[in-house]
């Protein structure tokens, strides 16, 4: 789903998803509050969400959606990469974070790889935002899910482990990998351990 006040990128992005088979276009909205209602009735697995729209802006319709559907992937697509839009973005919940200068092609592999759990971020966007792990700040359960995403456990056991279904423990890992600024878990694993993240924390588990 796109959410965008601007007729002309929601147009464009159509043919995005012409020009890719796999992607399906399932609706649209220009403000965040038809974007809450469209995503409580198509339940998308990602939204392209533009940060300055009328009414509901795109930062709290970010948040929103991760509270009520924490299983839809947020690929924020805007013009702009201020500091501080990028952090309250991703402090909102946003996994992904693309310009709109950037190509058709990179769009595309920005959704598939925003709807396989990775984080993207434009280059400029990483360039005024340098991400250090020791800048993270995780819940108790982000921490006890780190825990067991260093002891080797996939989110199906995270889940079990600690009483969570499958997809709000794959929500917890995607947070944690976003904080991390890294692509993957495990990438997010090799920096929790080589900065001993953990280190001197009280964590528990079900294990």
């Amino acid at each position: 789903m796109i959410f965008d006040d601007h007729a002309v990128l929601r147009e464009g992005i159509r043919y995005v998803c012409l020009t890719a088979t796999d992607l399906t276009l399932v609706g649209e909205a220009a403000n965040g509050e038809d974007a809450l209602a469209l995503c409580n009735k198509l339940q998308p697995d990602v939204v392209l969400m533009d940060l300055m729209m009328p009414g509901m802006n795109g930062i709290d319709t970010t948040r929103a959606i991760r509270e009520q559907y924490p299983e839809v992937k947020i690929l924020v697509l805007t013009s702009f990469n201020s500091q501080d839009l990028v952090r309250k973005a991703i402090q909102a919940g946003a996994n992904s974070y693309v310009l709109k200068d950037a190509s058709t092609e990179q769009i595309i592999n920005a959704i598939r790889s925003t709807y396989q759990g990775l984080t993207i971020m434009s280059p400029n966007v990483r360039n005024i935002l340098p991400v250090r792990s020791s800048d993270a700040i995780f819940t108790p359960r982000q921490l006890q899910v780190l825990k067991l995403m260093i002891e080797g456990h996939n989110n199906r056991q995270i889940g079990k482990a600690l009483g969570l279904s499958i997809h709000t423990a794959r929500f917890h890992v995607s947070k944690i990998i976003s904080k991390l600024g890294v692509s993957n878990r495990t990438e997010a694993v090799g920096v929790a351990l080589s900065e001993k993240l953990l280190e001197g924390k009280d964590v528990q588990s079900s294990y």
